[in-house]
């Protein structure tokens, strides 16, 4: 069901540990800003969706502060705004997640680390053909990363690497 989980556990500053997610289809919206605000969760639970859907993913993790551990995400195949803003703010993740989606979507990562201050290590980007926003501000304030990631793209697309950095 779309919007099914979410901001089920928004603001729930003292969860520690996340509840198991094992969906491989989603919804749209369904885990939407689910653990937005998440102050003590240090550690994502395993995300091994491989069906995603309309921002499925958007928001869930933003602003937790104390984040350091992420699971991979396997998916091939990005939805519009599935990943938009997933980590925002995570100020303590210094590796993100590996992306597998070689097939992108609009807007699919869009804002995806901005504001990860700690973030060193950025994923590889496997994707050869973009779309419009795919990658805007995805690394966006994230002012400990020296160095980026290679960018294997041979279509580019509206704004596909707008403010990436």
């Amino acid at each position: 069901m779309p919007e099914c989980y979410e901001c089920m556990f928004k603001d729930c500053t003292n969860l520690t540990t996340a509840p198991e997610l094992p969906a491989t289809t989603l919804a749209p919206n369904c885990y939407k800003n689910m653990f937005d605000g998440c102050t003590s969760l240090t550690k994502t639970p395993e995300l091994p969706a491989t069906n995603l859907a309309y921002k499925c993913y958007k928001w869930m993790f933003s602003n937790c502060t104390s984040l350091t551990e992420v699971a991979d995400l396997p998916a091939a195949k990005a939805w519009a705004e599935c990943y938009g803003y997933m980590f925002y703010g995570c100020t303590s993740l210094v590796k993100a997640p590996k992306i597998h989606a070689t097939e992108l979507a609009i807007n699919c990562y869009r804002y995806m680390f901005d504001g990860c201050t700690s973030l060193v290590e950025a994923p590889e980007l496997p994707a050869t053909e973009l779309k419009d926003y795919c990658y805007a501000y995805m690394f966006e304030g994230c002012t400990s990363l020296t160095e980026a990631p290679e960018l294997p793209a041979t279509t580019l697309a509206e704004s596909c690497y707008k403010c990436m950095f």
